[in-house]
């Protein structure tokens, strides 16, 4: 289990920018990720890393959606 900061506030962003998770790209995830955290510069870490963030991202988006939905009703 890593703790990692600022995860929230990325998804935020990437969710402003109209960013779908399946429109993300590894490198983009991984990038804006090491701006609060570190990773190492190893490519099998970081598709581990990719996987979980976009993981994260869609569990994310997806509760905002939720929400967005209820609030329209």
């Amino acid at each position: 289990m890593v703790g990692m900061q600022g995860l929230e506030t990325m998804f935020q962003q990437l969710r402003a920018m109209g960013r779908r998770p399946e429109e993300t790209t590894d490198a983009e995830l991984i990038g804006m990720t090491r701006r609060s955290n570190y990773i190492a510069d190893r490519a099998a870490l970081e598709a581990d890393y990719a996987v979980a963030l976009r993981e994260a991202y869609a569990r994310f988006y997806a509760s905002q959606e939720t929400s967005k939905e209820k609030n329209q009703e």
